[in-house]
């Protein structure tokens, strides 16, 4: 065989990272405007461009380069691909959800920066969607100045960008919620978090306003039943919630909550506002309010209770179904197929979960 077909070791083409003068300003010039840090790593850096798109703007600077080239650049200076929603996980740095909400500078993934971090803040949590609202909420917030004296609004809420989302109801609601922001110059007095945190960091961050003495609002137009109003309860913050739907229900009105009309945002505001007066001048008021809603779920909305009142209906429909002669054939095939097909499928999963303990 030839010599001169072999290759000598090192005699490869050379990599455009150390061909090409200037690449790796240019690629960090490039990059500038669209990096974030990582809120779990420090040393980690997220870019919510796609590799296409760092090599279009890279040509457009005069430098040619594939889409392999800038995986290499991304990983020789600590980058990784933000996505547009990214599931956060500070379970490893509990510190770094509370800079989540009130400090930390990341324009990839939250919207605003406090004047007065320090003030009361007035959180909610939900889909960006009409129903939900909250829109109206930071309408609201942004009619009351008294509001804005007291408090500052947090919300956790679907994207923060029209192209990230490909709901037309929540890319309307997107556009609504900048407008209003600017309408009543809300700079400085809001964040809006787009970010889907896991479920422990979403159990938690109910804990790290009310450690503020803050306030939970869910301001629907409708809510069926209200699972977070639960979640806020349980986590001892004083809670006001809309009073279509469910959460008739589960608040007592000016007992362990407040319901509130969120058509009326007036009203609402005026509501708000005499929670916090009042705490003000009876520094245990909000926590009484606070207790009384923990109560409130401990009392009713348990595991425990629940299945005590399920047993019970069944015991009574066991009963029914002894004494009664009527032909329910029916309605056994029903529950039949209920059974075999949700209740004992789930009762096996739960077993399952239970010997793995």
């Amino acid at each position: 065989m030839s010599l001169l077909g072999i290759r000598r070791q090192g005699g490869g083409r050379k990599s455009a990272l150390s061909t090409i003068v200037g690449l790796e300003t240019v690629f960090l010039q490039v990059l500038a405007q669209h990096t974030a840090g990582s809120p779990m790593d420090e040393t980690v850096k997220w870019t919510n461009l796609t590799r296409q798109e760092i090599a279009e703007l890279l040509q457009s600077q005069g430098i040619e380069v594939s889409v392999t080239v800038v995986d290499q650049l991304l990983e020789r200076h600590h980058y990784r691909r933000r996505k547009a929603q990214k599931r956060l996980s500070t379970g490893a740095h509990p510190q770094r959800l509370a800079e989540i909400l009130f400090t930390l500078e990341d324009p990839v993934q939250i919207f605003g920066k406090l004047d007065d971090p320090n003030k009361r803040p007035l959180f909610s949590m939900a889909r960006l969607d009409r129903i939900k609202n909250l829109t109206g909420l930071a309408e609201c917030f942004g009619r009351s100045k008294e509001l804005q004296e007291h408090c500052n609004l947090i919300l956790v809420a679907g994207k923060l960008r029209v192209e990230e989302s490909g709901d037309n109801e929540e890319r309307d609601e997107i556009i609504k919620l900048y407008q209003i922001i600017d309408q009543y110059n809300l700079h400085g007095k809001i964040r809006w978090l787009g970010v889907r945190l896991t479920k422990t960091d979403s159990g938690e961050i109910y804990r790290v306003i009310a450690d503020r003495q803050g306030i939970f609002v869910q301001p629907a137009l409708f809510e069926a039943f209200g699972l977070t109003i639960l979640e806020a309860m349980v986590s001892g913050l004083p809670t006001f919630a809309t009073q279509f739907g469910g959460p008739m229900e589960i608040i007592q009105d000016k007992v362990n909550g407040f319901y509130i009309n969120p058509t009326n945002l007036e009203e609402t505001a005026t509501k708000i506002v005499d929670f916090i007066t009042k705490c003000e001048h009876n520094s245990n008021y909000w926590n009484e309010i606070s207790q009384r809603g923990i109560d409130r779920v401990y009392s009713t909305y348990t595991w425990k209770n629940h299945t005590t009142k399920l047993l019970s209906l069944a015991r009574i429909y066991g009963f029914w179904n002894f004494t009664s002669n009527e032909n329910r054939e029916d309605l056994l095939r029903y529950i039949e197929a209920l059974f075999y097909l949700i209740y004992k499928p789930r009762a096996q999963q739960l077993l399952e979960q239970h010997k793995c303990r």
